[in-house]
């Protein structure tokens, strides 16, 4: 059995590819294209024709491919910008009469619990295999860690969702008013491309600590003892383990680190210009590269928020868990 979704995202359009086996679902294929779907929205909330053009090409290509695997359905589903924008016709009506793709728009609850529905299917998965050229680790190596006591954390361009819980569908959620797109938008410069100032992502590390103490949905998260699992994708994951000088074995699999990890990471990427930053994480999109670094200070501003020292990371999320939902399979 496969299935596959498409995240229409606020910066970066997503492709997952999933296949159940006898012990679990396998990723068969995780993709990105960074369209900037979010790009100019402005204050009417509209979504502009480039960006739409430019995901409607992104789609194109996904479904495709997705055919190329097998897979006969491919259903979409809209977050934070799609869900904003006051004219989401335009680009989920052309979705449907082009490519035959639906769209369900998520609400800020959805994507939590989306992404606490892949966390719980993940935990019974195995390793990631050969389909996405990741040589899989010991399992015993790897401690999935989903449980009641995790919160998973997905951060995104726009929004940053995390939800808690032993049962998705009741479980709480909080949708954190900063992403990597937004706070680029708040804190970057066009000089971006270049080496960033730590002084500068320290700051943005502060307000979104102070964000998410004042935030009123994200106070039953704060002072428990959670284990937070971020979601994060392969070349993040592999630049995490070469900027700490960890074996590079884990990344696609899960794994538990430190804040200091996480603010090595941060500091590597922010240190190099966009061509080392290409360079350290391999297959990022290069749209998508120079605004990481704020998307890794945000994390670090949320964990010191809800007083966590090690996070886990969860490598599908969402993206299991919406590809499982849209599919008839939860």
């Amino acid at each position: 059995m496969r299935i596959a979704a498409i995240d229409l995202g606020s910066g970066t359009i997503k492709l997952s590819v999933f296949e159940k086996n006898l012990s679990g679902w396998q990723a068969l294929c995780l993709e990105e294209i960074n369209t900037e779907l979010r790009k100019g929205m402005g204050p009417d909330q509209r979504l502009q024709p480039e960006p739409i053009a430019a995901t409607l090409a992104a789609v194109a290509a996904f479904v495709k491919k997705a055919q190329g695997f097998g897979v006969k359905s491919v259903p979409a589903y809209g977050t934070s910008a799609v869900r904003k924008a006051s004219n989401a016709q335009d680009l989920t009506g052309p979705l449907l009469r082009r490519f035959e793709v639906t769209t369900r728009i998520f609400s800020e609850e959805d994507e939590g619990r989306m992404n606490l529905l892949g966390a719980l299917a993940r935990a019974t998965a195995p390793a990631l295999g050969a389909g996405l050229g990741v040589p899989p680790a010991p399992r015993s190596k790897l401690s999935v860690h989903v449980s009641p006591q995790t919160l998973v954390m997905d951060p995104g361009g726009d929004s940053s969702e995390i939800c808690a819980g032993d049962d998705w569908k009741t479980a709480q959620v909080a949708s954190l008013p900063f992403g990597s797109v937004s706070l680029q938008e708040k804190f970057g410069s066009k000089h971006d491309n270049a080496p960033i100032a730590w002084e500068r992502l320290q700051a943005v590390a502060a307000d979104t600590k102070a964000v998410v103490l004042a935030y009123s949905p994200a106070q039953p998260f704060i002072g428990q003892p959670w284990l937070p699992a971020i979601r994060m994708n392969i070349p993040i994951q592999r630049a995490l383990e070469i900027s700490n000088d960890l074996p590079q074995a884990a990344h696609g699999q899960g794994g538990i680190y430190t804040i200091e990890h996480l603010e090595k990471l941060t500091r590597a990427v922010a240190s190099r210009d966009h061509a080392g930053r290409a360079a350290l994480m391999a297959g990022e999109p290069l749209g998508k590269i120079d605004r990481t670094c704020y998307g890794f200070a945000s994390w670090l501003g949320a964990l010191d928020a809800l007083g966590a020292k090690t996070f886990s990371i969860e490598p599908w999320g969402i993206k299991l868990g919406a590809a499982l939902f849209l599919n008839g399979c939860a």
